[in-house]
C-alpha cells in the first residue's frame, strides 16, 4: 500500500520526514535539570513529553530553568514539536514543573 503525502490547500504534496512515535531517546523529566546527549551530527529532532517541559540546547554543561530566558523552547504536553538543532550543540537539557516522560526522535 502506497503512503499518501499530506497536501497544502492547493493540492501540492508536502514533504515530511517520517518518524516512529516514542522511538529514539526516552528519559524521565522532572523538576531538576536533566541533560541528554544527542546523536552525533543530528540536525533535526522531534521532541515531546507526557507533561509540559522546557528545553535548551548546548554542550554537556548546559543547564535549563523555567525562568524567563532560561530555556530555548517550551513544549506543551503530548505535542510533538520538530526542532532544528543549532550548530555546535551536542546535548539537550530539560526541566518540567511536574515529573513525566520525555521522547526524542531523530529526524534528519
Amino acid at each position: 500500500m502506497a503512503m499518501r503525502r499530506p497536501t497544502d490547500r492547493h493540492g501540492i504534496p508536502l514533504y515530511v520526514l517520517p518518524f516512529a512515535l516514542k522511538s529514539g531517546v526516552t528519559a524521565a523529566i522532572g523538576t531538576s535539570t536533566s541533560v541528554k546527549a544527542l546523536p552525533a551530527n543530528q540536525k533535526v529532532i522531534t521532541a515531546w513529553g507526557s507533561t509540559p517541559f522546557f528545553l535548551a540546547f548546548g554542550d554537556n554543561t548546559i543547564t535549563v530553568s523555567t525562568a524567563d530566558n532560561g530555556f530555548d523552547v517550551a513544549i506543551p504536553a503530548n505535542s510533538p514539536v520538530d526542532l532544528v538543532v543549532p550548530a555546535g550543540c551536542s546535548h539537550i537539557a530539560t526541566i518540567a514543573t511536574v515529573a513525566g516522560t520525555l521522547y526524542i526522535a531523530p529526524r534528519a
